[in-house]
């Protein structure tokens, strides 16, 4: 059976069972894959091929962690043919690279708000929408795809709160509560105020989604998170810091959190963990911190 075949096969089967973007995820891999190997018979596939394959990736210096995803993804492929007895290539060969540590990056207040410093306050709707997803994003710890997630109907403006759809709940906590202060509230305002302007004027727009796209040929349809991550990038650069991602706002709430004297328990139901260990990871100490705690304490012994 050709590579194109199978990969088909296997996504619509793993698309019952799986989020949309893992889905995604898996078949852009697996097709990089098939596109290596021109499109060859799965039964062919031998574990030199595999290793070749990451070979290449490593001479054009792909990071050690993102061979993580392509290594699960090509196991679940020779694992769901392998359990229809088809003879595949054994997926435990399958090497998979154990997981390199990085410090998570942590948004700053003081880049915060040099970030919002550089927003243009005008009326252009990519602005005033992106000020109420940034504000969003300190305010709450939610991830960006939470974020995008919103509806209309989910917001609660009068309690300044909303019900978010938790993602990587895999059915622990399939929803949860964010909250916000009056600041966002006032952008989340001005936003709704433009939202329905535009919903006068463009042909087409999603009527449920709360955040939408602007100028592209994506106009009225729902924002993707990659959108937000790339004006967060533009902002950065206006206001000379360190590139913001999405996630370093929940990693800042995760330190804030424990900081006050939260629980990795608090930590998980804010930030809607399915388990405690994720949690740990933002409540990780910086050097400075540390430095801090241990002369705090070294003094005292």
């Amino acid at each position: 059976m050709p590579l194109s075949e199978a990969i088909r096969q296997f996504i619509a089967w793993k698309g019952f069972a799986s989020k949309e973007c893992t889905t995604k995820g898996y078949f852009l891999t697996l097709r990089q894959f098939a596109i290596f190997q021109r499109n060859g018979h799965i039964e062919e596939v031998n574990i030199n091929d595999v290793i070749e394959w990451f070979a290449l990736m490593k001479q054009v210096d792909y990071e050690r962690n993102t061979f993580i995803p392509k290594a699960m993804a090509l196991r679940k492929l020779f694992e769901y043919y392998r359990r229809q007895d088809l003879k595949v290539l054994n997926p435990d060969l399958i090497p998979v690279p154990e997981k390199e540590w990085k410090f998570p990056r942590v948004a700053t207040e003081e880049n915060y708000k040099k970030l919002l410093s550089v927003i243009p306050e005008n009326n252009d709707p990519r602005h005033i929408r992106n000020r109420a997803m940034i504000n969003l994003l300190w305010d709450t710890g939610a991830r960006v795809g939470e974020l995008v997630s919103l509806n209309v109907s989910d917001i609660d403006m009068e309690k300044m709160q909303a019900v978010i759809r938790t993602e990587k709940s895999k059915g622990h906590r399939p929803i949860r509560q964010i909250f916000w202060t009056e600041a966002t509230k006032k952008s989340l305002e001005k936003w709704f105020e433009k939202r329905e302007h535009l919903d006068g004027i463009m042909p087409r727009i999603d009527d449920r989604a709360l955040f939408i796209s602007i100028n592209n040929q994506q106009s009225g349809k729902r924002l993707q998170g990659k959108s937000l991550a790339e004006a967060l990038r533009k902002y950065s650069r206006r206001a000379d810091v360190p590139y913001m991602n999405p996630h370093s706002f929940r990693h800042h709430m995760g330190h804030q959190i424990v900081a006050q004297g939260g629980s990795n328990a608090v930590v998980s139901g804010i930030l809607g963990h399915s388990s405690p260990m994720s949690s740990y990871v933002y409540t990780m100490l910086n050097d400075e911190e540390l430095r801090a705690n241990h002369q705090r304490y070294a003094t005292a012994i």
